[in-house]
């Protein structure tokens, strides 16, 4: 079958940290790759017609710029291209894809001429496999990140749903869409790269822009196995706007046995936060009913003191009305610490 490939390799430490992002983030949000033009085996005057369509991304090993070897290409997942964009000024083809499963493509022979170190993106004929499990994707290339921290992670809201990440394409950028004073889970699975008997001690600590997410962690969190799953709760601040944005990043360290610190690669995702249409609804609910309930109550008592007598059927409104007065008071005061 045809398939657009897209390589980056460890030619150079950015093109690593690209492979790094790929496999960290999330099914669904859009990284953003760039080629010189003369490396595009499309058809530049219809990168149009290339929108939309299913994609490959490769890891290429052994294209270090000093040292040229044999070249093995690593695949890693699948992606959709959203957008691709040609700038003249600075020569590039820039492609934002969105990211979906780890999965093994197997290039067919005798292709050399338009796959690297040719070309990095390409329609090539492939063999297409299975979906992989994540741990198998990093056991297939780890040679090349080594004493790394790998991870992937995801948000979860309160019904354990993931949640799918959204895409400006006015900016280019994907992003996180949250909603404020609620609560999520941020999932996150590591694979530490380095060798079991090495003295090495993997940590992760996570930095934001703002103060609109408080993430229930420690300021460093030690990862004390080769392979670990953590679930951090997440909650955001209240907010005085229509909507906010913060930068989360996670940044991850190694420390050997001389406690010499070295920073690994860093991910990077943006989080924007909503005023909670649920809540505001639900804050508007209960005080109009707390409003109306004293209202109401106003008028029995006027009621009663007018004509001095009193029944069961007034009785009945009494209650009823004290009933859903102090289920809106219970409401307001749980939901909102309205008192």
């Amino acid at each position: 079958m045809k398939k657009i490939c897209l390589f980056s390799s460890n030619a150079r430490s950015l093109y690593k940290r690209d492979v790094f992002r790929v496999m960290a983030l999330p099914s669904g949000y859009t990284i953003h790759f760039r080629y010189l033009a003369k490396y595009v085996g499309l058809d530049l005057m219809k990168l149009d017609s290339y929108k939309e369509k299913s994609c490959a991304i490769f890891f290429t090993w052994g294209n270090e710029l000093a040292n040229q070897q044999t070249l093995v290409n690593y695949s890693l997942r699948e992606a959709i291209i959203e957008d691709i964009r040609k700038n003249d000024d600075t020569g590039l083809v820039h492609f934002y894809l969105k990211l979906k499963d780890f999965k093994e493509f197997e290039i067919q022979a005798n292709q050399e001429s338009i796959a690297p170190p040719t070309k990095y993106v390409s329609e090539l004929d492939v063999e297409e496999k299975e979906v992989k499990p994540w741990h198998e994707i990093v056991s297939n290339i780890k040679s090349s990140f080594k004493d790394q921290l790998m991870y992937k992670f995801n948000l979860t809201n309160d019904s354990n749903t993931e949640i799918e990440p959204k895409f400006d394409k006015a900016k280019c950028e994907s992003y996180y869409l949250l909603e404020d004073e609620s609560s999520y889970s941020l999932n996150i699975a590591f694979y530490d790269t380095s060798e079991p008997r090495e003295n090495k001690y993997q940590s992760i600590k996570f930095e934001q822009s703002g103060e609109l997410l408080k993430i229930n962690a420690p300021s460093i969190i030690e990862i004390g196995a080769l392979r670990d799953n953590k679930s951090f709760n997440v909650f955001t601040n209240s907010l005085n706007s229509a909507n906010s944005f913060t930068y989360l990043n996670f940044i991850s360290e190694v420390k050997n046995s001389e406690e010499s610190v070295e920073e690994n690669y860093n991910v990077e995702i943006q989080v924007q936060v909503e005023k909670n249409q649920n809540r505001a609804i639900k804050f508007a609910t209960y005080s109009i009913l707390a409003l109306t309930c004293a209202g109401f109550g106003k008028i029995l008592s006027d009621y009663v003191d007018i004509n001095g007598n009193f029944s069961l059927r007034l009785a009945l409104f009494i209650a009823i009305t004290l009933i859903f007065g102090a289920l809106s008071a219970y409401k307001l005061y749980t939901l909102f610490n309205k008192k």
